[in-house]
């Protein structure tokens, strides 16, 4: 058994965490200032960020097509790869579910083999299911079995959260997300909003009023829903001083006893929507 894990740059992993694994990112192509990148391969969260405070308008995204999963099936079929678990973002958030579906229908009108492609809608965002691909690699290197992977990858998927806090509405505006009126109001009292992201939706929370308040609220969602069993956590940020970070780490250390959490960069799944000053901790509820 020789398993490859598939997934979209909406998972938000990264080169330095990919590289030497049996990883494929298939990417979102991200069309700013008339020109075209894709996300992973082309451009990087720092990049994107930059993109986004300098254009007038929010960068459209495409998402990956059948022809884009088909391609990396039969790479991995002439690699000699026997099974296939390719994890997507939320099927209600982009049509990236589909494409992968479609494409394994047309592989297996092909000669596919003896190749096994199981297609897991994530039902979720960013790292919260790119944290879940890294966690299968580890159990295949540990000789686990495809079913074992598959059904902790879709257990996982099913609890992971991630709890945002936004430092402006200038972006949220941009992306439609919030009424220019309202954004207008929300910036003029420092509003700031709260987002729950997982099981297939992304709802506001609460909101705090001021810049220093934000860490406070995303703590405080994080204790109420956070399972007390799983010590998992990790930070999800876009471009945000260290020294913010920082203290959202020790905040989370004083609550929950984690220490030296893994840190994520947001890309453009998330930032295109939220902007680049979002901040937010992944963990399992």
């Amino acid at each position: 058994m020789k398993i490859l894990f598939i997934t979209d740059a909406a998972a938000d992993l990264r080169p330095e965490m990919t590289e030497g694994k049996p990883i494929v990112i298939v990417p979102t192509k991200i069309i700013a200032g008339g020109r075209e990148f894709r996300d992973y391969y082309d451009v990087t969260p720092e990049d994107y960020w930059e993109m986004l405070k300098t254009l007038p308008e929010v960068p459209t995204t495409a998402m990956p097509s059948p022809e884009d999963y088909l391609k990396a099936y039969r790479e991995a079929r002439e690699n000699g790869y026997t099974h296939i678990c390719v994890t997507q973002i939320s099927s209600t958030a982009s049509g990236t579910m589909n494409s992968a579906l479609l494409a394994r229908d047309m592989f297996y009108e092909e000669d596919a083999g003896d190749v096994v492609i199981e297609v897991i809608d994530s039902l979720n965002y960013t790292m919260a299911y790119g944290h879940t691909v890294l966690e299968g690699v580890k159990m295949a290197a540990e000789g686990s079995s495809f079913e074992k992977i598959t059904a902790r990858i879709k257990e996982l998927c099913g609890r992971a959260e991630v709890v945002f806090g936004v430092f402006t509405l200038k972006y949220l505006r941009k992306s439609g997300r919030v009424t220019g009126m309202a954004a207008v109001a929300g910036e003029l009292l420092g509003i700031r909003p709260i987002l729950l992201a997982g099981k297939g939706e992304v709802r506001p929370m609460g909101k705090v009023r001021g810049d220093k308040n934000v860490i406070d609220g995303i703590v405080e969602y994080v204790k109420k829903r956070k399972n007390s069993a799983e010590k998992y956590m990790g930070i999800l940020h876009s471009d945000i001083s260290k020294e913010v970070i920082s203290r959202l780490e020790n905040m989370l250390e004083q609550h929950f006893g984690v220490k030296n959490l893994p840190k994520f960069k947001l890309g453009a799944a998330v930032t295109s929507h939220a902007g680049p000053l979002t901040l937010g901790v992944l963990f399992y509820s």
